[in-house]
């Protein structure tokens, strides 16, 4: 390196001497007087013998490049040296952006970040794990609460909905509520009238021992009919001494449904209830009995199945045929019940 810039330095030297060697020629040759005729810029300056001598001297290229300006003009000598000079400034400028991209180098090496330690790296991917498990369970228990307070909200809407709904049910039981009860029927109706206690100004029995079809046409339906108005509900249980007569009692009862109902009143057919070991009648003849009432009647008529409740529950019958009062007592709620006078 040091070598290098005396032998930049020589050189330098070198080249400011030939400029003053040239200045000097061009003095000279102005103080000469040119021939008219003849172009001064072709004629080369005349340079002083010592100098050649000295120039020719000169060892190297020092000495040839002596001896080329000698026999330039200053416009020439002077693009040479332009031209010189550029290269000398670039070669500079090559020099310094190298040694900027090596000192620019030598920084980012100087900034390029240290290895993370593995531990550490772990530690921090651990961390992210850990913040990622508790943003997702946070969502989870948000969407939990949330799906909570909505299923919340609906059995909320449930129960109002129910509410309204038994409230309206309990409404329109107590506008159909009857004011009266009829009931119209044989041997059987005649001991439930004896054996229950009921209020004589809300309900009237029409009925008559070992009476059937005949009867209820003549004199059991006749003598309850002025009775029968609106919210007027009219119970009746005929067929047990007559079970032959099922399609009968369906067609006249159907006729009775079409005028009562035009009055306001309700009308409910009770099922033909079981006997016990009876010598004529038999459950399986009740039940066929009960299964064409049931198919023949007017589906606006109610069917009160105090049969199956009593096959269920069970009953009392000392002659096979009549109940006791316990069992006259369960007909009587049971009919209640259906009718909605109790709950």
């Amino acid at each position: 390196m040091t070598s290098r810039k005396k032998k930049n330095r020589k050189q330098r030297r070198a080249i400011e001497a030939a400029l003053r060697n040239a200045q000097a020629a061009r003095e000279a040759e102005k103080q000469q007087e040119p021939d008219p005729g003849e172009d001064p810029e072709e004629t080369p300056a005349a340079v002083p013998d010592a100098e050649v001598q000295t120039a020719q001297q000169e060892p190297g290229g020092i000495g040839r490049l002596k001896r080329y300006l000698f026999h330039r003009s200053l416009t020439e000598i002077l693009v040479y040296v332009l031209i010189l000079t550029a290269v000398v400034f670039a070669v500079f400028a090559f020099r310094r952006e190298s040694v900027r991209r090596s000192e620019m180098k030598e920084m980012l090496e100087e900034l390029k970040p240290e290895p993370i330690p593995e531990e550490e790296i772990a530690a921090l991917e651990a961390a992210e794990q850990a913040a990622r498990d508790a943003e997702q369970a946070a969502r989870e228990a948000e969407l939990t609460s949330q799906k909570a307070a909505e299923q919340a909200a609906r059995e909320a809407a449930e129960k109002a909905a129910a509410e309204e709904a038994a409230r309206l049910a309990e409404e329109e039981r107590i506008r159909n509520l009857p004011q009266r009860i009829v009931f119209i029927g044989d041997s059987r109706t005649v001991q439930l009238e004896k054996a229950v206690e009921y209020d004589k100004s809300f309900c009237y029995f029409s009925a008559e021992v070992s009476m059937g079809y005949d009867w209820m046409r003549s004199t059991g339906v006749p003598q309850a009919d002025s009775l029968i108005g609106n919210r007027t509900a009219v119970v009746i249980n005929m067929g047990v001494n007559d079970l032959a007569n099922a399609e009968r009692y369906a067609e006249y009862v159907n006729e009775l449904y079409a005028s009562w109902s035009r009055r306001g009143a309700r009308v409910w057919y009770m099922s033909v209830n079981p006997v016990g070991d009876h010598a004529s009648v038999t459950n399986e003849q009740i039940s066929q009995f009960n299964s064409v009432l049931r198919e023949k009647l007017n589906s606006g008529i109610g069917w009160i199945d105090t049969n199956s409740m009593l096959m269920k529950e069970g009953f009392t019958a000392g002659d096979s045929l009549h109940y006791d009062n316990k069992t006259y007592q369960k007909i009587y709620d049971h009919v209640m019940r259906t009718l909605g006078v109790t709950a």
